[in-house]
């Protein structure tokens, strides 16, 4: 009786440490967590803006009548975005002898064309233009002095998507109006842009000389 007693204890003193034994043989291995930070997407410019080749021509007296030249009103050349659409000049008032400031195209321009990779997939990009809504165009060589420059200007509405779900469609940051569209990239978190703008002589020029006029300006483009 007593014997039996005593193998029922071994036995469940021998299980509770196969148990306990089991319990402990535990394995920890380190690991690790990343993640990559890319708040840039690549931006490129693969065409430059031109606004071709231009005949300008200022105005010495608008009225006709000798009084002093005043080009309030002065012609302004837009390259469109859109190949749909045809650049030209919107004219300014002229007097009955046409001797108001005027712009005559010689050979059309072409407009800017931007790439942008890999960004994310299937995201609206933001497009900062306030580098690039109204810089000067001179010539370096022609005396700074004489006005002879330009203004010009790049807008949304001088913008035409490329590729993604809205190409062809105008620029409109937060899509707001039709047939305007935000900036979205395609299922490879890629798109494009084609950039146009428009250049008006500068009031204050006598005269805007024969040369080669270059400017600068700045598009940003990000999440």
């Amino acid at each position: 009786m007593f014997k039996r007693n005593k193998f029922y204890t071994v036995v469940a003193a021998s299980a509770l440490i196969s148990i306990s034994a089991m319990s402990t043989a535990q394995v920890t291995t380190p690991s690790t967590a990343t993640v990559t930070v890319a708040n840039a997407v690549a931006l490129q410019e693969d065409v430059s803006l031109s606004f071709g080749q231009l005949a300008v021509f200022q105005s010495l007296d608008v009225s006709n009548d000798g009084s002093p030249i005043n080009r309030v009103d002065q012609p302004v050349y837009t390259v469109s975005s859109n190949p749909l659409v045809a650049s030209g000049v919107t004219a300014a008032a002229s007097d009955a002898t046409d001797t108001v400031s005027r712009i005559v195209e010689v050979s059309p321009g072409t407009p800017a064309e931007f790439s942008i990779t890999n960004a994310a997939r299937f995201t609206n990009l933001s497009v900062d233009l306030s580098g690039a809504t109204s810089f000067s165009v001179a010539d370096p060589l022609i005396d700074g002095n004489l006005n002879s420059t330009f203004t010009a200007a790049i807008a949304e509405a001088n913008i035409t998507i490329v590729g993604g779900p809205f190409d062809g469609q105008t620029l409109d940051d937060d899509g707001s109006g039709s047939p305007t569209a935000p900036l979205r990239t395609d299922a490879s978190g890629n798109v494009g842009m084609r950039v146009g703008a428009t250049i008006t002589p500068n009031v204050a020029a006598a005269a805007i000389l024969e040369g080669n006029y270059v400017g600068s300006y700045t598009i940003t483009v990000s999440y």
